[in-house]
């Protein structure tokens, strides 16, 4: 219902502009495949399907070398990095901005393997073995089982194809959150696998989150089941009237609409924002998730613990085998870890950020910016001066260190 009423508000307003065809763009990277945002801008991009173990297919990207430096096309040996989106987001996050803006890019021509991922249930996680979209069972998730499946099996596959024994993994917002979760719960695979981690935006605790969505967090589990009674299984997807709104409503005299439907989502301040991209966010983001897995999000917020999604007393104990969700504890991992936060995320509230700095046991940086919020972190202008030249000279000098 949240997502239906959400829509019609937005075609209300849209229903007055000009239409535009579906297949009409306001720019030209306006709801255009990952892989054409890449090599549109003189970059390779490979494409590829991973199979998680419960059966999920997920597409992710790679971009094996980067445009800019002389012998860069030479993959073998190159350091690998894992960039990972966030909520309702997906790969396209990383390049959507230009080559001298976005993190994607700019690690490539820095001499990096990139590899760009993606979590089921976005547009690039509408596949399975077995289960269609249409199927209950399909979006039937949450981060629980992205951290559980998702990230594991696409580290497998980079690793397996560049014949690397660990990665450099890199999450903004829940692409954060699921690395907290898998590295903790296993840490012997992290510590294996995982060479550093970079969390852009961090999110563990989200008890004082400003978010507009903590507006519905206390009807959590009620929203949970009128979705699923109304039979809407996925939330926000990125589909074609979506992708048609953004066109609308990010022209004028309309912009002002697809600012607040932005801040509705993300809760993101404009100053750091390129206006004039607005619609190639919109018509990427957002992507889509599973219904379960933002009343997950509203539970976190509810109750402001990290813990799985609480199924209800006596699914729990089926589940779980006890009352409760269990609960996730970062402090048993022991992956080097960076956090990037800031001081205007009314996402990732500093509060909370500060609560989960000390349980980090192998902190290796923390960078609080005063004028960073939630979406500064993949889109804002100021990202490449603060926090991506942070982040580089990080994985940079680890890169030094283990080759000597």
């Amino acid at each position: 219902m949240l997502a239906r009423l959400v829509l019609l508000c937005l075609v209300s307003f849209a229903l007055s502009a000009p239409f535009h065809s579906v297949g009409e763009s306001q720019d030209p990277d306006d709801a255009v495949p990952v892989c054409q945002l890449i090599t549109e801008k003189g970059y390779p991009c490979q494409q590829m399907d991973v199979t998680t173990a419960d059966g999920y297919i997920l597409t992710i990207q790679r971009i094996p070398y980067g445009a800019k430096s002389p012998g860069n096309k030479q993959v073998a040996g190159k350091p690998v990095v894992y960039l990972q989106h966030g909520l309702l987001d997906s790969s396209a996050t990383w390049v959507m901005n230009f080559p001298n803006e976005s993190l994607g890019f700019l690690m490539a021509d820095a001499g990096y393997d990139v590899w760009l991922g993606n979590m089921r249930g976005n547009t690039y996680g509408l596949a399975h073995v077995s289960l269609t979209t249409k199927e209950h069972e399909f979006w039937e998730f949450t981060f629980d089982e992205m951290a559980k499946f998702d990230l594991p099996a696409i580290t497998a596959y980079i690793l397996a194809n560049t014949s690397k024994p660990n990665l450099y993994y890199v999450g903004h917002s829940q692409g954060t959150l699921i690395g907290f979760i898998q590295f903790s719960q296993d840490p012997t695979w992290a510590q294996t696998y995982i060479k550093q981690f970079h969390a852009l935006a961090p999110i563990v605790y989200l008890g004082h989150t400003t978010s507009p969505f903590r507006l519905v967090a206390p009807f959590s589990n009620d929203l949970g089941f009128l979705l699923e009674l109304f039979g809407e299984d996925d939330f926000l997807p990125s589909t074609k009237i979506m992708q048609w709104l953004g066109g609308v409503l990010c022209t004028p005299p309309m912009e002002f609409l697809c600012t607040n439907f932005l801040q509705l989502i993300c809760g993101y301040d404009t100053k750091n924002m390129n206006a004039t991209r607005e619609s190639v966010y919109m018509t990427h983001a957002p992507a889509g998730t599973a219904t379960y897995n933002m009343v997950h999000f509203g539970q976190l917020i509810a109750t402001n613990k990290f813990q799985a999604i609480d199924w209800g007393r006596s699914d729990n104990e089926k589940k779980y085998g006890q009352k409760n969700p269990p609960e996730y504890y970062v402090n048993t991992m022991t992956v080097p870890t960076a956090i990037y936060w800031g001081d205007i995320d009314e996402f990732a509230d500093p509060t909370d950020v500060e609560a989960l700095q000390p349980e980090i046991q192998h902190l290796i940086g923390s960078y609080r910016y005063e004028d960073a919020d939630h979406m500064d972190f993949v889109w804002g202008m100021n990202a490449p001066k603060e926090p991506y030249p942070q982040l580089m000279q990080l994985i940079a000098a680890d890169v030094a260190a283990s080759s000597k």
